[in-house]
């Protein structure tokens, strides 16, 4: 059937703006891309795999441009049994997100493909604090993707498309190393955060017909399918 063939590429990107505090020796906004993507085929087939990781760092201002602010909040937490001395300096935020992905596309006969891919991506956890809004929280999310389809000729004009797909998307969110921290009536209330998560999962099945009728195709087709949500929410510390 022919021998194998194979490529292989590499990306990588980046980009960087001076964040808000830049002039005064703070950090900037910086963002990088990279990946590898394999191909090849043979004895009928093709695949193609690959993976990719993108990282964002995003400027956190000093919470207060007051430094004598900063530092009494600080005193405070530390009293709580809290340390934010590091939360409430200039910094940046990290966001990472890594994700792998493949497809094989298989000549079952001449005239017959059948074709699956899977592209799974996750959120590793992250934290951060925000004295301005109360908020202390980390984040943390995957998604997954898998799907095939199978195309058949009807005769010679006519063509039909069966597809099937499944993703699942889950988001958990919970309070991190200190409780959330609210103002109150110029104090500050250290309590419990809130802790959700959400997923949600989803099925497809299409089924298309394409009808070619001289300079003219004619495509029908059929989809069916169900969405499933789930939440939950509860207090975390």
């Amino acid at each position: 059937r022919g021998a194998g063939e194979g490529s292989a590429g590499l990306l990588w990107s980046g980009s960087a703006l001076p964040g808000p505090s830049f002039r005064d020796g703070g950090v900037s906004y910086n963002h990088a891309h990279g990946g590898i993507a394999l191909t090849g085929g043979g004895a009928g087939a093709r695949y193609t795999v690959g993976a990719e990781v993108r990282r964002l760092d995003v400027p956190r201002a000093p919470a207060f441009p007051d430094n004598a602010t900063a530092a009494e909040l600080v005193s405070l937490a530390q009293s709580a049994g809290v340390d934010l001395t590091a939360d409430l300096a200039p910094g940046t935020a990290p966001a990472d997100a890594y994700s792998v992905y493949g497809r094989v596309d298989w000549a079952v006969t001449p005239r017959q493909q059948l074709g699956s891919w899977l592209h799974f991506a996750a959120l590793p956890r992250t934290s951060g604090f925000d004295p301005r809004s109360g908020r202390y929280a980390e984040l943390e999310g995957a998604d997954l993707v898998a799907g095939t389809n199978l195309v058949s000729p009807l005769g010679t004009r006519t063509t039909n498309d069966l597809r099937v797909q499944v993703a699942h998307s889950a988001r958990e969110s919970a309070a991190a190393g200190v409780p959330q921290t609210t103002v109150v009536d110029g104090g500050l209330g250290f309590g419990a955060g809130p802790a959700a998560r959400a997923a949600e999962t989803r099925f497809r099945l299409i089924n298309t017909l394409h009808v070619r009728t001289g300079r003219h195709a004619v495509k029908v087709g059929a989809e069916t399918g169900f969405t499933r949500h789930d939440h939950e929410h509860a207090l975390g510390g």
